[in-house]
């Protein structure tokens, strides 16, 4: 039996352009660490330092800024930064959003994100470099210091508990809690939130 090729870099490259270009595609996409990831826009530390400095100072603004106890900047940042961001959001203070890829953000309207929340685009492990999408629906709540990693979606009218650790999607409606979240209850059809 013979294997499947390896993926080029070029190959690499052109998967990982799509996979941003489309917001309906996959929601993640893994990139093995033994290939040049820094080539491929995935990493920052390995860039020529005019480009990882001109990032890094960005990331820095954009972090500075999502620490503010003022709710409109933070918004006009993430807007700025292709985050596509609903009505009627409110981002607590301290919250940390992953400055490597904000334009894979997605929150709906109504949304509330707690004092300390983290939201992650991208992890590394000793084989693979991750990248996700993180998307949260329409009237959710996302709990003080709670996490939420690459490729998770947070379902409409759900709730995140405080200090939860998200690694799966959360259906709609539901109360997680826990690390790793663990669904705590899902409300009926036709309950108030």
């Amino acid at each position: 039996m013979s294997q499947a090729p390896a993926a080029t870099s070029a190959d690499l490259k052109a998967r990982f352009r799509a996979f941003r270009a489309s917001s309906s595609g996959p929601r993640v996409f893994v990139c093995p660490v033994t290939m040049p990831y820094h080539e491929l826009g995935l990493c920052f530390c390995d860039a020529p330092l005019w480009k990882s400095l001109g990032f890094y100072l960005k990331a820095g603004l954009a972090g500075w800024i999502l620490r503010w106890p003022f709710n409109n900047p933070k918004l006009l940042i993430l807007r700025r930064l292709v985050a596509k961001v609903g009505r009627n959001v409110h981002i607590a203070v301290d919250v940390w959003i992953d400055p490597l890829f904000p334009d894979l953000l997605e929150i709906g309207d109504d949304v509330i994100i707690g004092v300390g929340a983290k939201i992650a685009f991208h992890e590394c492990t000793a084989a693979t470099f991750t990248v996700g999408r993180v998307r949260i629906g329409k009237g959710a709540v996302i709990g003080g210091f709670a996490l939420l990693v690459c490729g998770v979606e947070v379902g409409p009218g759900a709730t995140v508990g405080g200090g939860s650790v998200v690694r799966r999607s959360v259906p709609p409606g539901a109360t997680v809690i826990g690390n790793p979240a663990r669904i705590l209850r899902r409300r009926a059809d036709g309950e108030p939130p």
